[in-house]
């Protein structure tokens, strides 16, 4: 970790269980989350580098491959897993969390409040359901607009979070959109 100045303030943690691909923080820098990728959860450090943090399981069931902060909020959004690495596959915990989708979650509460999900693989030029994977996210810093990242297939989109998702709703690669 580093302060403002970009002097090193220490380490998150020393160790980790899992294989993450994704790391983000909140907007103060009191939570970090640890997409704990092969652990089927998500990881939050709560605290500060003085005290030290405190690691609790959130988001179980997610095999989560991308994340970030919805704008200016610190509501987070995460993808919950691909055809590869299905979702829902933490312990005893019942879950019911989509393929190919992002899920806003509201640190907070506790609770889920909007979703993307690729609702067709045929959106997608020689797409299938295990190699197409959720690796990128990220919002305006309004939160008006999502970008959602497609390793595979080498695509993105850009989501209005106003509109219902759909093919025609989405503004796919480097065709702009204005409003």
């Amino acid at each position: 970790m580093f302060d403002n100045t970009g002097a090193v303030l220490g380490n998150l943690t020393d160790t980790t269980r899992f294989y993450s691909r994704t790391v983000e923080c909140s907007r103060d820098g009191s939570k970090a989350y640890f997409a704990g990728y092969t652990g089927h959860c998500i990881i939050r450090y709560t605290g500060d580098p003085l005290s030290g943090f405190v690691a609790d399981t959130v988001l179980k069931g997610f095999d989560c491959e991308s994340m970030c902060r919805a704008g200016k909020t610190d509501l987070l959004w995460a993808s919950a897993g691909s055809g590869n690495d299905v979702p829902n596959q933490y312990g005893n915990a019942k879950t019911k969390y989509a393929s190919h989708t992002w899920y806003l979650w509201n640190p907070t509460t506790n609770k889920i409040q909007d979703s993307i999900k690729w609702n067709g693989l045929s959106t997608f030029s020689n797409a299938d359901s295990v190699t197409v994977k959720p690796r990128g996210v990220a919002t305006t810093t309004n939160g008006r607009y999502s970008l959602c990242l497609n390793v595979r297939c080498k695509d993105w989109y850009v989501f209005d979070p106003t509109l219902y998702w759909s093919e025609d709703k989405c503004y796919k690669g480097k065709q702009s959109h204005s409003g």
